[in-house]
């Protein structure tokens, strides 16, 4: 996803105001695309971050997709974090289902 969402835009000129006007428009249409994807995907308000995982040790499979989905639309739109929290979800979320079974 990451570099699939970095080939749709090209650099014009690093400095100050160097960007693209439509730029604006794709982390504006991101951002309502990351709330719609949140309320049909009906993730909670706060979702339990990384190191709150690791210290339960436990992750909800029920959360996986949710997360995945914002998580994805997020970064292909612009957003400044890195694929930690989803990567982390998908993974013990997948340790969590097979360790039930």
């Amino acid at each position: 996803m990451i570099k699939f969402g970095g080939k749709w835009y090209t650099d014009s000129h690093p400095g100050w105001f160097g960007g693209h006007w439509w730029w604006v428009a794709v982390a504006a249409a991101a951002g309502a695309a990351v709330g719609l994807l949140r309320r049909l995907t009906r993730l909670p308000e706060q979702v339990p971050g990384l190191f709150e995982d690791l210290k339960t040790e436990h992750v909800d499979p029920g959360l996986v997709a949710g997360v995945a989905v914002v998580s994805a639309v997020s970064l292909i739109g612009g957003a400044s974090l890195g694929p930690e929290k989803a990567l982390g979800t998908m993974g013990g979320g997948a340790g969590s289902w097979i360790a039930r079974r």
